[in-house]
């Protein structure tokens, strides 16, 4: 089941009822594909994250081609242990070049540069950058629970980041690359058809 939220942008306060009200309808998983700079913005999701540590929030470590461990950016940064951050990656495996990285900071870096989605209109559409790339971790993750829907949170994080390959071009974020075969190979996601998602052709 996918429950959809619309951001409170005009009132960050709300994010406190949102993850209280999944939580209490039973989500598991919870895509946070955000970020902006303001920690004062976001100190209600903060609160709330940690009091729900039965959830996991999957976010996005944001576009400005910059490392977040210097110039944070929120939630990304905070210190959570049911939290995982993931940016953006060429097919091949390469940060994209807008994407931001941490080696403190942002756990995963996952296919999310020219792949094709499903715009408002049920269009295809062109899209890239990090809010897709913890869009599709979030995928694998509820792919990775679906297995073992008693698996705990920590044994859950534990086998994500096993799927991690190191970063070509150096150390860049934790614990690494998310190849796309990964997303291919677990559960349902084997035997999901996506006509309307494609990973970009390796350069």
């Amino acid at each position: 089941m996918v429950m959809p939220y619309r951001f409170p942008r005009s009132d960050m306060s709300r994010m406190a009822d949102l993850i209280s009200h999944a939580s209490e309808n039973g989500a598991r998983i919870v895509n946070v594909s955000l970020a902006s700079p303001e920690l004062e913005a976001w100190q209600g999701f903060l609160d709330a994250a940690a009091e729900h540590s039965e959830l996991l929030f999957v976010v996005a470590a944001g576009n400005d081609s910059q490392d977040i461990d210097i110039n944070p950016i929120y939630p990304a940064v905070f210190s959570l242990d049911n939290l995982v951050v993931v940016t953006a990656s060429t097919n091949r495996g390469y940060l994209a070049p807008y994407a931001n990285w941490g080696v403190e900071s942002v756990d995963l870096i996952a296919p999310a540069n020219e792949i094709q989605a499903m715009d408002f209109d049920g269009q295809p559409k062109w899209v890239g950058g990090s809010s897709y790339a913890a869009a599709r971790v979030s995928g694998l993750v509820a792919c990775l629970m679906s297995q073992n829907p008693e698996m705990g949170l920590s044994e859950l994080r534990e086998r994500l980041f096993r799927k991690a390959r190191r970063i070509r071009g150096g150390r860049m974020v934790r614990h690494g690359f998310l190849p796309e075969s990964q997303f291919n190979r677990e559960g349902i996601c084997a035997s999901a058809k996506q006509p309307f998602l494609r990973a970009e052709a390796e350069d």
